[in-house]
């Protein structure tokens, strides 16, 4: 396909995807989440921007996670939602969620078609199309960026391994390293991708890369220490640079104690990473809950792999179901109110969504089977959500109160003395702040 064909043809499926997400957006009941009207406290105190950024005792709870990237998306949110709460304009969402998200799916639209030609326009706007409706991709309010921004880096990481592969030039290795880095500065689960990744990529070196059409294993090597040294330099910020700096200038050493959970068992972790991965493909593709989801999540990876017949698509998808599981069980042992009914099929999965998706298409592209079936897939997956959107998702927040909030913003009703205490504070700073 010529580039501008090309260009325009992922334009089209974008503008699709984006509708799309309007349709999701209309139907999701918009409601913050508590802890959201706290942030904007946060954020709009009068500060400086580095105090603001490097302060996890207000702006993650105290549990330090070294994702201050995402920390500065999170208040230049709150600084647009501010500046047009002051105007009399209601609005509630996360601008850089939605860019993220946007960029995701012109991502796959644009680099699936050009890397992936067998593919097709239909199952690739299925895809994309698909992957907004999710409710694995989130409902886009003002809370967190930080799982948008890693879904859209890791497509990116993805892609460029793509096309490292055909054109080996320095320049797309270095600008992975890059988003590797950036990774690492998004989220924890961003931590876990590069250190998975850099552990593929060792897979690849030991298992020969020549087989796999790769350049030659001496060059392999060097890029496979590159990778390392990203998860080393993502180490080294999160243990020393980050802590150092909240240290100068705010006073005091963050707490680590989030960050090193007890180390379970090997088996509870991985049954727990599998209740949630099975889960999620089971919810995500099917619309299924309960341990329906599970079972059907466990079956579709399984067939998934039998039909990734070669060798070079059934070893990353093996590899990336693995990790995924590995994942998976430490965030819900660190935190187990992830496996809670309003939590366990939302923006978690974010990332994981992404990374499958792409898996999805990097799979077809070789396999005329797999090509079929993604295609009835992605039609279940696509029903299910909006089914599960027409009848009401749940949400986080309190029912009715950002509703009231609005009100009290525009002088619509009178003051309701039952806000909670977050929603409150924020709504008294609101009025007496000129």
């Amino acid at each position: 396909m010529k580039k501008r064909s090309l260009f325009k043809a992922a334009a089209a499926g974008t503008v699709v995807a984006l509708l799309a997400l309007a349709l999701k957006l209309l139907l999701t009941p918009s409601e913050l989440n508590g802890e959201s009207y706290a942030f904007l406290l946060h954020y709009s105190a009068d500060r400086p921007l580095l105090e603001l950024i490097f302060d996890p005792a207000l702006n993650d709870w105290n549990f330090y996670q070294a994702r201050e990237l995402s920390y500065l998306l999170d208040w230049f949110d709150a600084t647009v939602i501010l500046a047009l709460l002051r105007h009399q304009l209601i609005f509630w969402w996360s601008a850089t969620s939605m860019i993220a998200t946007v960029a995701t799916v012109w991502l796959f639209q644009y680099e699936a078609r050009r890397n992936f030609p067998r593919l097709g326009g239909t199952l690739v706007n299925l895809g994309t199309f698909w992957y907004v409706l999710a409710a694995g991709t989130g409902g886009l309010s003002f809370f967190r960026s930080a799982k948008p921004l890693s879904a859209l880096l890791a497509v990116a990481v993805l892609f460029l391994a793509v096309r490292l592969t055909r054109t080996r030039k320095l320049a797309t290795a270095a600008g992975m390293a890059a988003l590797l880095l950036a990774l690492n500065l998004a989220d924890r689960q961003g931590a876990f991708f590069t250190a998975a990744f850099a552990g593929y990529a060792a897979l690849l070196l030991a298992l020969a890369p020549d087989r796999l059409a790769l350049f030659s294993s001496r060059r392999f090597a060097v890029f496979t220490v590159v990778l390392f040294g990203c998860v080393l330099a993502g180490a080294i910020c999160n243990s020393w640079i980050a802590p150092s700096i909240i240290h100068a200038v705010n006073g005091y050493w963050p707490d680590f104690s989030y960050q090193q959970p007890e180390t379970p068992p090997p088996l509870p972790l991985l049954r727990k990473g599998a209740v949630y991965v099975g889960g999620n493909l089971g919810f995500q593709l099917l619309g299924l809950t309960g341990w329906y989801a599970v079972g059907a999540g466990v079956i579709i990876a399984g067939l998934w792999l039998m039909a990734a017949r070669k060798f070079a698509n059934r070893l990353p998808l093996a590899v990336a179901l693995a990790a995924m599981i590995v994942c998976g069980g430490m965030m819900v042992i660190r935190h187990p109110a992830i496996l809670g009914p309003e939590v366990v099929f939302g923006s978690y999965f974010n990332v994981f969504l992404a990374v499958l998706l792409f898996l999805l298409f990097y799979t077809a592209s070789a396999s005329r089977s797999i090509r079929r079936y993604a295609v009835w897939l992605l039609l279940a997956g696509v029903a299910a959500q909006l089914c599960w959107l027409a009848v009401g998702q749940g949400s986080e927040g309190i029912p009715g109160v950002q509703a009231e909030v609005s009100r009290q913003i525009r002088g619509e009703a009178p003051e309701m003395e039952l806000l909670p205490v977050n929603a409150q504070m924020f709504l008294e700073k609101f009025k007496t702040t000129p």
